[in-house]
């Protein structure tokens, strides 16, 4: 047990950190948010706080999703250090949930390549679920890797529609996710 505490002491760290940032975040924006950590080639989800929206996503601490077709786990890919990015990117399988899902192993490495030189956050565009849209920031540390990521899950249609929104909304995430940086 002490070891495994001793090997996931800075996502507990994150964990303890980032609780009043995850609040902060689904009131701000009114949106679920939620802390992800990488688990091997996935990601987990160790902390949620639901959204007080009558129509909301709903996300359990525990829960394990594919690196490739989420906001977290594109952000945790995007900032793995290059070893492990490309171990990584060659032994996931690249498995379509949506129409829009991206299994193509190049244009996954482009989006990749631009949640970390050019935006700073992944967005989930219907990719895991047709109904949801999600951003994802990381959390960095001292040398510019990816702690853990912040992110806020909404139903498509509210942001989709309304680029004001999506605009605010991302900028949310990526403050929080600063914040705790």
């Amino acid at each position: 047990m002490i070891s495994w505490i001793a090997s996931r002491r800075h996502e507990l760290h994150c964990l303890h950190l980032a609780r009043p940032g995850l609040e902060t975040l689904a009131s701000r924006t009114r949106e679920s948010s939620h802390l992800g950590v990488l688990t091997g080639d996935t990601v987990a989800l160790v902390d949620t706080v639901a959204s007080d929206s009558p129509i909301a996503i709903r996300h359990c601490a525990g829960m394990e999703t594919d690196l490739h077709s989420t906001s977290v786990g594109q952000v945790l890919l995007a900032y793995a250090p290059e070893p492990m990015r490309g171990q990584l990117l060659a032994t996931i399988r690249l498995e379509r949930h949506t129409a829009k899902t991206i299994v193509d192993p190049r244009r996954l490495e482009a989006e990749l390549l631009a949640v970390r030189e050019e935006q700073g956050y992944a967005l989930d565009d219907a990719e895991f679920n047709a109904w949801i849209f999600c951003v994802a920031a990381p959390v960095l540390d001292a040398a510019g890797g990816a702690l853990c990521a912040i992110g806020v899950s909404t139903v498509r249609q509210t942001i989709i529609d309304d680029p004001n929104r999506r605009a605010i909304v991302i900028a949310e995430v990526r403050d929080c996710a600063r914040a705790l940086s």
